[in-house]
């Protein structure tokens, strides 16, 4: 896609005035990942579970700048300072729409958090 206009393709042929929109995340990632294992050192941390719970023990894992995307949306999606923005408003900050966003993210949320959620936002009289 064009970066001067997103109605058209991009042609790589005018990449010196165009430099083109990834919408691809996948090949973005992989791309922000290669380039940063050359810049930056690695790092770890403990990486929750499927259901979003940490455990104790959780062993460290190395983590990509791409999981810091990750982190973020489930961070805006569970954590009270941030119940300000909507999860329409996260999912077009993040160049998807809310149906990607709620696949790609609500899973990594458990019933707990979602629990919680729903809890800290009904207003009991």
């Amino acid at each position: 896609m064009s970066s001067i206009d997103k109605t058209i393709q991009w042609n790589p042929d005018n990449k010196n005035n165009d430099l083109g929109v990834c919408v691809n995340n996948t090949t973005l990632g992989a791309w922000l990942n290669q380039r940063n294992r050359r810049q930056l050192p690695d790092w770890f941390a403990s990486v929750p579970e499927i259901n979003g719970e940490n455990t104790k023990d959780a062993p460290q894992k190395r983590i990509t700048a791409y999981d810091l995307r990750h982190t973020w949306a489930i961070r805006i999606a569970t954590d009270k300072e941030w119940n300000h923005i909507s999860n329409e408003k996260a999912a077009a900050a993040m160049g998807h729409d809310i149906d990607v966003h709620t696949k790609n993210y609500q899973r990594w949320i458990s019933t707990e958090s979602k629990k919680k959620i729903f809890m800290d936002s009904v207003e009991i009289k």
